[in-house]
């Protein structure tokens, strides 16, 4: 058997207000812990700007590539489950390409793959050539 409990219009006010300022105390803790993260990843790039100050090129220059080389390397991380795509979109270009439809039809299917391979076969490739040109800075090291 349930309970029924009455409350007053100042109870629920009361209760309403306790939840919305229990909300924004998580919420500040989350914020809190966010500003912490970003500032230890960024310490990496502080020192590297510190090293590029030293060699001549200046503070702000080395910081801002390993900022670009960290910032790369992710998606090339994130990059992972979208190779597994692409992969799926050849092997659907071979399928299509045995269908027994109009030619036309083919035409269009393959063709909407094709950009789509090519798109993301450009965005590795340039995600490699950044990666590759800031690797011939030598970023880390003194000299």
């Amino acid at each position: 058997m349930k309970r029924v409990v009455k409350l007053t219009e100042k109870d629920l006010t009361n209760i309403v207000k306790r939840v919305i300022s229990e909300q924004e105390l998580e919420e500040g803790i989350m914020d809190t812990i966010k500003n912490i993260k970003d500032k230890i990843t960024s310490i990496p790039d502080i020192y590297r700007g510190a090293k590029g100050l030293y060699r001549g090129y200046g503070m702000d220059f080395f910081k801002n590539m390993s900022r670009l080389q960290r910032l790369t390397k992710e998606l090339k991380r994130l990059d992972i489950p979208n190779e597994k795509v692409m992969n799926e979109l050849k092997n659907l270009k071979t399928k299509v390409s045995s269908l027994n439809i109009p030619q036309a039809n083919k035409d269009q299917i393959v063709n909407h793959i094709d950009k789509t391979l090519q798109s993301f076969d450009d965005y590795s490739k340039n995600n490699d050539v950044v990666l590759s040109d800031i690797q011939t800075l030598n970023i880390d090291s003194w000299k």
